[in-house]
């Protein structure tokens, strides 16, 4: 499953993305966000009990059509393109949809979902939420304006309170947890930003 999914992100990738963050709409950027998105599906589904089968395969193809698909559009795609592939396989129709409804869920806010589901959508919203957000951020002030001061202001203003948001999108506890790691990396990070550039960075 990892190397199809693989497979069709490079197969189906933009041919040259451009202008700000652009670095990250390819496939080799997409494919290192699902390895992540497993993990961390993987970690909070041991700690919540959910069904790891069901949790890695969803993760696995929740972003496969990311890169040919409109933004609304990408889960749904992504469910028909897993559904396709384990009807292949043979996998049994009753798991397939759930499959399918894990997948298509994982860009909903409905409350009222499985526990698995909730598993994948958490593990999607943490990614590139603490260290990774801080380095995503300081990439593309680097790109648009290089400057230290630049990307302290931004690493507060959007790391800060993504990683705030984040908290309390949280559907399960194990989810949560790993937001308010990630939130507590973030404020420490940015009280070190700060006593090491004092004032002189503004200036």
């Amino acid at each position: 499953m990892l190397a199809y999914v693989k497979a069709y992100m490079v197969q189906n990738e933009p041919s040259a993305p451009t202008g700000l963050d652009g670095w990250r709409r390819n496939s080799a950027a997409r494919w290192e966000h699902t390895r992540r998105v497993l993990a961390t599906a993987q970690k909070i589904a041991r700690v919540e009990g959910a069904n790891m089968d069901l949790v890695s395969v969803a993760a696995i193809f929740h972003d496969v059509a990311k890169l040919n698909s409109e933004r609304d559009e990408h889960a749904a795609r992504g469910a028909e393109i897993a559904a396709e592939y384990l009807q292949r396989e043979e996998f049994p129709a009753d798991w397939i949809a759930r499959v399918d409804e894990v997948i298509r869920n994982h860009t909903s806010s409905q409350a009222d979902v499985p526990l698995e589901d909730c598993v994948l959508r958490d593990a999607d919203l943490l990614d590139e939420v603490g260290a990774l957000g801080i380095v995503w951020t300081a990439m593309n002030a680097g790109i648009e304006a290089p400057a230290y001061a630049e990307a302290r202001a931004r690493i507060a203003k959007y790391d800060r309170r993504t990683a705030e948001k984040t908290v309390q999108v949280m559907s399960t506890r194990a989810g949560r947890a790993l937001a308010e790691q990630r939130l507590a990396f973030v404020n420490a990070f940015i009280a070190q930003l700060e006593d090491e550039c004092g004032d002189l960075v503004g200036e």
